[in-house]
């Protein structure tokens, strides 16, 4: 029985480290909370977001020692931020995003239970900085893009539509053609260069 004890105990203790090691070197930041709303556990790249100290320097060691057990409110005092707890204790889960040092981050907050019980709060932090910049440029390139080949366009249809509506006198249809053909070239030339 001794034996099987200590096994046991054995197998319990690599577990923990493997997991230890695991949230350690996660690019993503976690927190882990009580039912009470200290803090259990804290990796440092969430010590990183939070307190704006390097991972794995000597600051994120004497931060992490100093929040293992205290209150949520000595990490973080932050309304955003107690407003996604809140939400992710009533609601299971919740997720925000949020600017700090200079980057872009989301948040994601659910609640953990067991047994039916609330036992705490799990919260993830991933850096989006380089998708929310994407995004944007994204969004700026379509408004350009539009607005670069909507002005030829505008210009072939209205010379078009005079054409059209006999409101061109016949010694002023080449200016017109030519126009039109100036245009349509103009746009090509636009979409060989955004392709």
């Amino acid at each position: 029985a001794a034996k099987v004890l200590e096994l046991t105990e054995k197998i319990v203790a690599e577990q923990k480290l493997t997991a230890m090691m695991v949230t350690h070197n996660m690019k993503e930041g976690l927190v882990l909370t009580s039912e009470k709303g200290e803090i259990i556990s804290i990796n440092p790249s969430a010590a990183s977001f939070f307190l704006g100290v390097k991972p794995d320097s000597a600051e994120f060691y004497e931060h992490e020692k100093g929040c293992i057990g205290k209150d949520f409110l000595t990490l973080d005092r932050s309304r955003e931020t107690h407003e996604l707890i809140e939400r992710a204790q009533a609601n299971g889960e919740a997720e925000s995003r949020v600017s700090r040092w200079g980057r872009e981050y989301q948040l994601n907050a659910s609640r953990v239970l067991s047994d039916g019980k609330f036992t705490g709060i799990v919260l993830l932090i991933f850096d989006v900085t380089d998708k929310v910049f994407a995004e944007r440029n994204r969004r700026e390139f379509t408004a350009n893009v539009s607005h670069e080949l909507k002005t030829p366009l505008q210009s072939i249809m209205g010379s078009a539509e005079l054409i059209e509506n006999g409101l061109v006198k016949p010694e002023d249809m080449k200016e017109f053609s030519d126009r039109i053909y100036k245009e349509a070239a103009r746009l090509l030339t636009l979409i060989e260069d955004i392709i």
